[in-house]
């Protein structure tokens, strides 16, 4: 069973491993990627590729239910990342996926406000 819509937009604001967010283990995993993918993640998230940009966190503490026996990846628990919304925003983009959610109702216009202003200046990826 697939992850209900509401789940999608349970996270309103960066959680504290985001690497969106200049929280310490934020920066600490942005600075650990290797190079070129933090870079491909905006590059996606800026041009709508693949849906959304789900939050790590909220995906590995559910790992046995994104897996199947097999290993394959088929996501029952899984949440926007809220961090990459806010960076979005700061862009000037409202990402495909949160534009549904105020389509159908499911989240407000201004759900991410404070994602938006935790998120990480986009400035700050040209330092890396």
């Amino acid at each position: 069973m697939p992850t209900d819509l509401k789940t999608q937009f349970a996270l309103k604001k960066p959680c504290s491993e985001c690497p969106f967010s200049y929280s310490e283990a934020g920066t600490h995993l942005r600075e650990s990627l290797n190079k070129g993918r933090l870079e491909g993640i905006v590059e996606d998230l800026l041009n709508d590729r693949k849906g959304n940009f789900t939050c790590h966190v909220v995906n590995l503490k559910n790992a046995e239910l994104n897996y199947d026996n097999d290993g394959v990846y088929k996501p029952q628990k899984v949440t926007v990342c809220a961090g990459a919304i806010g960076f979005a925003h700061k862009k000037g983009i409202v990402p495909t996926i949160e534009r549904m959610g105020i389509m159908f109702n499911l989240i407000e216009p201004n759900h991410y406000e404070a994602a938006e202003s935790l998120a990480i200046d986009p400035k700050e990826l040209d330092n890396l």
